[in-house]
């Protein structure tokens, strides 16, 4: 039935055949690494770039005024006013001097 070539080339010489079965081999493995990576963050789940941070902590002493007061609470409403929400982004530390103002 005449000639008949197979599929494949026949290589050049051995260090050519050599050759291509190294590159073969090394884009068999950069594949495997590309699909383990994808793999690896396609199951990663999303992380938040930041953390909450903690409250911020505020001390406000008081002299003849208690906590209760008008004056506290216009404090704590121009806080709010500014966006700042007791326990969830600030904590306020109240003190009191008992009216004497050396302390």
């Amino acid at each position: 039935m005449g000639n008949r070539r197979s599929a494949s080339v026949p290589c050049r010489s051995r260090s050519w055949c050599y050759v291509n079965l190294v590159i073969q081999r090394l884009w068999a493995v950069a594949l495997v690494n590309l699909t383990a990576c994808l793999l690896f963050f396609s199951l990663c789940s999303s992380v938040d770039a930041q953390q909450a941070a903690s409250p911020r902590r505020i001390g406000v002493l008081l002299v003849g005024f208690s906590p209760e007061s008008r004056e506290a609470q216009a404090f704590r409403q121009g806080m709010l006013d500014a966006g700042y929400a007791e326990g969830r982004d600030m904590v306020i530390e109240w003190r009191a001097a008992d009216a004497i103002t050396i302390r």
